[in-house]
């Protein structure tokens, strides 16, 4: 992938776009319609240059995280509380354990309740609490 997507090759395609692109969107009537001033097109022309190397330290970092997941609505059903959130998925297909907290300030310093882990599982995860007010 390296080999075709660089910052090397990015350069080399930017500064081919360069020779027309400029010429046609910074000029009227193109120019009154952007956002932004030629100065900062400028910039990211070479902000685009680096793009794919960073996009690849994003994704190789996200890979050591589970993808985010629904949180449903909680309900009240039969005098129990019922927390309901899809199934995460992970990329690299590890295991995924569920550390369920509710608190009532928003750093959690002091959960009201804690369960670790409370689920492991594939498909739609019901959480059912009695006595929580």
């Amino acid at each position: 992938m390296k080999t075709c997507i660089n910052p090397e090759r990015t350069k080399a395609l930017l500064d081919h776009y360069r020779q027309a692109a400029p010429g046609i969107t910074l000029r009227p009537p193109d120019i009154g319609h952007l956002p932004g001033t030629p100065q900062e097109y400028a910039r990211e022309w070479e902000r685009l240059i680096g793009l794919p190397e960073q996009n690849e330290k994003r994704f190789f970092t996200a890979l050591e995280n589970p993808l985010p997941v629904y949180l449903g609505e909680v309900k009240r059903e039969n005098g129990e509380w019922l927390f309901v959130w899809s199934n995460s998925y992970d990329l690299q297909g590890d295991d995924i354990a569920y550390h369920f907290q509710i608190s009532q300030t928003p750093d959690f310093a002091k959960p009201v309740v804690e369960q670790v882990p409370c689920v492991y599982g594939r498909g739609r995860i019901e959480q059912r609490l009695n006595g929580i007010r």
